[in-house]
């Protein structure tokens, strides 16, 4: 629903509650004469008409909004479990991206990075060996990791390398 539409039904509601207790100011004040009341076992004298149409329907309020109080604490609990679901979640968000930053070896955005020093190009350094490392060496001496490097700007995919073997000169 959208803003202008919710304020309007709130002023709607706000003017048929003050013109009903404005009519119902009127019709206390006018309706000054006493009667009696004899309900049951309870029997009540001089009691102002105003008050016989006033006190049921302020109990009928009350009524009412007891009524109506546990849908509203049901919708607020529900409403913080799920804003605290979402506090965690980007807090997860965050730490996952870090992490992320971290195997990929990216700058932290958290730390201020110097406003001076031009940010020197990080090139992708991989160890390749033509024989394959035994268990034992492999285990107690890893190999480095090649590293990314965070950027915008589109790569041209690597040409696959080929052996070129000189032309033989042109005899003459």
């Amino acid at each position: 629903m959208s803003y202008l539409w919710q304020r309007f039904i709130h002023f709607v509601i706000a003017v048929v509650f003050l013109t009903f207790g404005i009519g119902l100011t009127v019709f206390v004040y006018s309706n000054t004469t006493s009667v009696n009341i004899d309900w049951w076992q309870f029997h009540y004298t001089n009691v102002p008409l105003g008050m016989v149409a006033l006190v049921p329907l302020l109990i009928g309020v009350v009524l009412g909004y007891l009524y109506h109080v546990p849908s509203g604490l049901h919708d607020f609990t529900q409403s913080m479990r799920k804003s605290h679901q979402i506090g965690e979640l980007e807090r997860q968000n965050k730490e996952l991206q870090h992490r992320l930053d971290q195997l990929l070896a990216m700058p932290d955005d958290t730390k201020p990075s110097p406003a001076l020093e031009p940010a020197a190009p990080t090139v992708a350094v991989v160890h390749a060996t033509s024989h394959p490392q035994p268990a034992a060496h492999a285990a107690s001496h890893p190999e480095p990791a090649a590293h990314a490097t965070k950027t915008r700007a589109v790569h041209e995919p690597a040409k696959p390398h080929t052996t070129e073997h000189p032309k033989p000169a042109p005899s003459a």
